[in-house]
């Protein structure tokens, strides 16, 4: 009574550890989704549009580059000086 039969374990499930089939089925995005993409773009933008999106994007990411460099070129000027030599002080007594 109350004896397990050998190699019975645990009900286990049906796929494997890690398995993501379903997730990735649903993730994928190939070559025919981007082209919808970019084709629906076109219809509710334009081309004049999206050429102007591009270039105050494009633009935005140069300016911010710049500002980064600009940063890094007056850190030094913004670094305290070194500390100035400590004076030696005489150690004799005066007679």
């Amino acid at each position: 009574m109350g004896r397990r039969k050998p190699g019975r374990g645990p009900p286990t499930c049906r796929r494997a550890r890690g398995s993501l089939q379903g997730i990735n089925a649903m993730g994928r995005i190939g070559p025919l989704e981007i082209a919808l993409l970019i084709g629906l773009a076109l219809l509710l933008f334009g081309a004049g549009r999206i050429a102007d999106i591009g270039k105050g994007i494009g633009e935005g990411i140069r300016n911010f580059k710049k500002g980064i460099r600009d940063d890094e070129e007056e850190d030094p000027a913004k670094q305290l000086p070194a500390k100035p030599e400590e004076k030696q002080e005489d150690t004799q007594k005066p007679v």
